[in-house]
């Protein structure tokens, strides 16, 4: 998925080549659970999160971007000075996006379609209500 840069180039380049202050669990933890495979095989480091959330968190209202925002952003996210969710770690700037806490599942056109759908929204962190919808 081809991902609008919001991040200026110069604090994109000042942060290439510095490491996270993981802690003596963090790395161990960041590759098992929220590092993506890459296109080309290998892994997301900790830079290319912090680019890919950053970006897909200004992309929900880029019309709100303030001077400086997405640069600080960054910053914070790569310096562990703010930390979003689990969900929105992993899944921010992707092209699911599934960043949202919750959903209902309907009965779907076969039971096997709606245990499908509901496993899959499971295995993504989602909470799936299975009932029926009232207004």
């Amino acid at each position: 998925m081809q991902q609008t840069n919001y991040i200026s180039q110069s604090v994109l380049d000042e942060y290439a080549t510095k490491q996270p202050d993981f802690g003596p669990l963090g790395e161990g933890i960041f590759q098992r659970t929220y590092s993506r495979i890459l296109p080309h095989g290998g892994k997301e480091t900790w830079w290319d999160l912090c680019k890919r959330v950053t970006n897909g968190n200004i992309a929900f209202n880029p019309s709100r971007l303030i001077e400086n925002e997405a640069d600080e952003l960054f910053k914070s996210l790569f310096n562990f000075n703010i930390i979003p969710g689990g969900r929105m770690i992993f899944n921010t700037g992707t092209p699911k996006n599934l960043v949202s806490n919750c959903f209902t599942n309907g009965p779907g056109k076969s039971l096997s379609e709606h245990f499908s759908v509901a496993f899959e929204l499971l295995l993504q962190g989602a909470g799936v209500f299975n009932g029926p919808v009232t207004a």
